[in-house]
């Protein structure tokens, strides 16, 4: 493997690329975007005999335009600075970065051993627990899309793929790729790269809405998504066969099948995330507030069953439920989304 090469860093990103060695010859998983190298972290490097190892991934994200990889890289850069400036348990945590294998900075994480919350998953289907799992798991990523929205931060890519577990069981949602600071107007690197990968966790105003760009309320779409593939172990839109028809979907205001569940409240919250009119969505609070139980050890069957108004209005089966009207869809990407009241 070809030794490192030094570029121009930014002082605040940690450089381990003298500390991290074993690095596997190809990639061991794969994103739509990126490659996953294994690692280790040789800590404390100076001293051989305390030195601390750590197994660790490198995600190499792949250059959108080969031609300009250096503005891709002065924006990744500044993603990478907004990902080490963010600190909650349930975030999947940024250990510096790594020089020389990619014309990009590839970023140092903890290798999950677990997986996905997929993966994860499928591995307790008949377990007697996997209820309660479920809902801790989706409360867990509640609480990082929370405080994600509070520091004014879209994830913009949430999905199972992008939900790891540690090897306490605890969810940590990854992938800041897509991440987009609200206050600042500058385009994120993301935002010029495919959307089609993660279609089917697409908010319709993505879809149907030129120019649209990731939001509070696209997020919380999307977070419905999850919960469908929690629920159920298959996608959103999974009897589409492809782009087109999860499109067209979209456009007859058709949303994702919700699955049976157990849980009356998860029902309502998917079906209050997945609302067509961005500005009747939920806030991550008003969802872990509907969700959360007042003990963690507690019966996890019984938790909150009230329905708040802007759940109800959405309830299918409610009488009061009025239809999304299309002009409401069609403005809804330039719209600064809300707190329902």
């Amino acid at each position: 493997m070809a030794r490192k090469t030094r570029r121009d860093t930014v002082a605040d990103l940690d450089d381990l690329t003298d500390e991290i060695d074993d690095i596997s010859s190809r990639p061991l998983r794969y994103g739509g975007t990126s490659d996953i190298y294994q690692g280790t972290w040789f800590q404390d490097a100076g001293c051989l005999k305390a030195c601390r190892t750590t197994k660790v991934a490198l995600k190499v994200i792949r250059p959108v335009n080969p031609k300009d990889v250096r503005a891709q890289c002065r924006r990744l850069r500044r993603e990478i600075s907004v990902w080490k400036s963010l600190n909650h348990p349930n975030l999947h945590q940024l250990y510096g970065v790594y020089e020389g294998l990619s014309p990009l900075p590839a970023l140092v994480s903890q290798w999950y051993a677990r997986g996905d919350i997929n993966r994860y998953l499928g591995t307790m289907r008949d377990g007697p627990d996997l209820g309660r799992i479920k809902l801790k798991l989706i409360l867990e990523v509640a609480q990082a899309v929370e405080y994600l929205h509070g520091k004014k931060i879209v994830h913009g890519d949430i999905k199972g793929a992008n939900v790891l577990i540690s090897d306490e069981g605890n969810a940590r949602l990854s992938d800041f790729g897509l991440s987009v600071l609200l206050a600042e107007s500058s385009q994120s690197l993301t935002r010029t790269s495919n959307v089609h990968g993660t279609y089917r966790w697409m908010a319709p105003e993505l879809v149907l809405e030129e120019g649209a760009r990731h939001s509070y309320a696209s997020d919380v779409w999307a977070f419905g998504c999850l919960i469908i593939e929690v629920q159920s172990g298959q996608v959103p839109y999974h009897s589409k066969a492809n782009y087109p028809q999860v499109v067209a979907a979209l456009a007859k205001f058709e949303p994702p099948e919700i699955p049976k569940s157990d849980s009356a409240c998860l029902s309502t919250v998917m079906t209050g995330c997945l609302i067509f009119n961005a500005h009747e969505r939920p806030s991550p609070s008003h969802i872990i507030s509907h969700i959360k139980p007042s003990n963690l050890k507690g019966n996890w069957g019984f938790i909150s069953l009230f329905v708040p108004k802007y759940f109800r209005s959405r309830n299918p089966e409610s009488t009061s439920a009025k239809p999304v009207q299309k002009s409401a869809v069609r403005s809804a990407g330039a719209l600064q989304f809300r707190v329902p009241t």
